[in-house]
């Protein structure tokens, strides 16, 4: 199969970019896979992203990274919406529909549909025909409920090219009885994602296996990205130092005027200390200073 005209050019680039990675899952396995696809195809793409901001769909320049190494980027990602069965399923009714002939991007989209059984015009419009990528800024923070944990996952996008995407997102929820993975629809611009676990949380990993084109920024343990803050907005700084033993100074960066209350949790989630109370404090850099004890 081989693409109508030249604005679809991912169809026979992008394609074979992923076939070689399938090669890789087929001949040594899942973890050369996922490092082939996050070597190989994520990171050429993401190295150059500041200039690589147009479609895939009647690229700019249709003999590059966003035809190759996007598309084929593009492909792992619908895989993983629409799970295994389906997706090769898939492939296989765009092959049976157009073989030894040619077909449009809207022609696969079809195709995948018939499978899969629910529309995929979303993914279309937001990875084909629309540039960028997600840029999350997230946070997680973890309350104790009797033998188990309550844990909340807030995402911000911030991306400043493309869409609000709509994309799972995988996490590995490492706690003292075990690790779980878990996934959230993350399609909005701020999302919570809520999840009770047996034990304590004692880390999360973002996207373990790397199946979303994506970056992503960590806020502090404990501390989760405000709600309405706006894109370059509030920065908390590494505390210092780390480790600490009689105390520490936290910086951080507002944007705005605003009162400010810092909170500091045990990483048993347990409120230790809280500074500032809700002191207002004017736009700019401010650094407050821990002495290490609990209290208010």
């Amino acid at each position: 199969v081989t693409e109508r005209d030249w604005d679809d050019v991912w169809l026979s680039e992008g394609f074979a970019t992923y076939s070689e990675a399938l090669s890789r899952e087929d001949l040594y396995g899942p973890a050369n896979f996922h490092a082939y696809v996050t070597n190989a195809l994520f990171q050429p793409y993401l190295a150059s992203s500041g200039t690589l901001t147009y479609p895939i769909y009647d690229p700019v320049s249709k003999w590059g990274i966003i035809s190759y190494e996007k598309g084929g980027s593009v492909l792992h990602m619908l895989r993983r919406v629409m799970g295994d069965a389906s997706f090769f399923a898939g492939l296989a009714a765009y092959r049976a529909a157009h073989s030894e002939s040619v077909a449009t991007t809207e022609d696969f989209r079809a195709a995948c549909e018939s499978v899969y059984g629910a529309p995929l015009d979303w993914f279309f419009q937001e990875w084909i025909y629309s540039g960028g990528h997600p840029k999350y800024d997230w946070g997680w923070y973890a309350t104790p409920n009797g033998p188990d944990t309550d844990l909340r996952i807030r995402l911000r996008q911030t991306q400043t090219v493309g869409p609000v995407f709509t994309m799972p997102i995988e996490f590995k929820l490492q706690t003292t009885a075990g690790d779980t993975v878990v996934t959230g629809l993350v399609d909005a611009q701020t999302k919570d994602l809520y999840y009770t676990v047996p034990g304590t949380v004692t880390g999360v990993v973002f996207d373990p296996d790397d199946w979303v084109l994506e970056q992503h920024t960590q806020q502090p343990t404990g501390v989760l990205p405000p709600a309405d803050a706006p894109v370059g907005g509030v920065a908390c700084e590494p505390v210092a130092p780390n480790p600490a033993r009689d105390g520490a100074r936290i910086a951080f960066h507002l944007p705005d005027a605003r009162p400010v209350t810092l909170r500091i949790f045990g990483p048993d989630g347990r409120l230790v200390r809280a500074l500032a109370n809700g002191r207002p404090m004017p736009a700019g850099d401010h650094r407050l200073a821990w002495d290490g004890q609990d209290g208010a």
